[in-house]
């Protein structure tokens, strides 16, 4: 049976009888024809509100159809702990920006802004709720840099580069000796940059090269003099005093024989010796301790004793004192063999 009729059969069991009856009863047609209309119009809002709702039902269970809505945020200094969730991590050195900063999704693009929706896994659509942020605090570098947002105070600054210090020009240089006994010394500047160079090594010799050795031909205190020239012209000059002196050597003989043939028949300590300038002393003991020789201006020694009698052959012990070219005391002890 239709809507309208089982409408028309409950508003007929309403009324009275002597109101309406049922069509083509012959009583009041036109009222009982009128309410028919009524009904079924009723009849249809019914069935449209029924609709709507049911379509609603339908599409409020679907977040796909969602309807977006747009708010902002009151201003404040922190991110809502909503969006922070999936807010970048800030890092150590972030530049200041203001402005409103839209939360970021998973699948958008780094441009200096953040967006945010409901449902993070699934890329934004239209009807996606979008939350937007007032943002007054500090935002990353690596952001602020693509936004176009101005750095503010408190944003470290590249360290700038420290003017070349002037270099200061010195002659100073280092002598150092290379063969004390040949007199040889080495002589190095601390500038290797000089246009020239000019040494006086103290003796009367003279060179021009940067570094070298120098040999003196006998021993001394000399006064050494560098001279460098630098490209611009400046010169610089350094004096150094260096005492060149031979090293005390003592190698006298171990064996000599007195018999008087002319051939090594006297004990000579100073024989072959270096860097002595004068013997002081020379004792002479035989193995029983005793001096059988004693020279004070003497320092040879002919295998005589005290008396002028020969030494037996044996072996000796000697001491020599005697001064080096410094000036400075010298003592050597050895022994020799007399063997006549």
């Amino acid at each position: 049976m239709p809507v309208a009729d089982h409408l028309w059969a409950g508003i007929e069991s309403r009324i009275p009888s002597s109101a309406a009856t049922s069509p083509g009863s012959g009583t009041s047609p036109w009222a009982a024809q009128a309410l028919k209309w009524v009904a079924g119009a009723v009849a249809v809002g019914m069935a449209a509100l029924v609709t709507i709702f049911v379509l609603n039902t339908h599409e409020s269970a679907d977040p796909a159809h969602q309807p977006v809505r747009q708010e902002t945020a009151p201003a404040a200094t922190e991110v809502p702990a909503a969006a922070a969730t999936v807010a970048a991590p800030p890092v150590s050195d972030p530049a200041p920006v203001t402005g409103e900063q839209i939360l970021p999704t998973a699948n958008s693009a780094s441009t200096g802004t953040h967006t945010t929706d409901q449902a993070p896994n699934h890329a934004p659509g239209p009807d996606r709720l979008v939350t937007v942020v007032p943002v007054t605090g500090p935002m990353p570098r690596s952001q602020a840099g693509t936004s176009g947002a101005s750095v503010g105070p408190g944003t470290p600054t590249m360290p700038q580069a420290s003017p070349a210090p002037v270099h200061e020009w010195t002659a100073a240089f280092n002598p150092r000796p290379v063969d004390e006994g040949q007199l040889r010394w080495f002589f190095i500047p601390v500038e290797d940059r000089a246009a020239a160079y000019n040494w006086n090594f103290g003796d009367g010799s003279q060179s021009d090269v940067m570094a070298g050795v120098h040999t003196y031909q006998e021993e001394g205190t000399f006064e050494v003099t560098l001279v460098i020239t630098t490209a611009d012209g400046t010169t610089r000059t350094e004096t150094k005093s260096i005492e060149v002196w031979r090293p005390v050597e003592l190698h006298p003989v171990n064996v000599f024989t007195p018999n008087g043939d002319g051939k090594n028949d006297t004990f000579d300590p100073l024989f072959r010796s270096t860097g002595i300038l004068e013997a002081v002393e020379l004792i002479i003991l035989d193995p029983a301790n005793r001096v059988v020789f004693n020279g004070t201006s003497g320092f040879v020694w002919d295998g005589l004793n005290p008396a002028g009698d020969a030494c037996s052959d044996a072996t000796y012990r000697f001491v020599l004192r005697a001064m080096d070219n410094r000036g400075n005391p010298v003592e050597k002890t050895g022994l020799v063999r007399l063997m006549r």
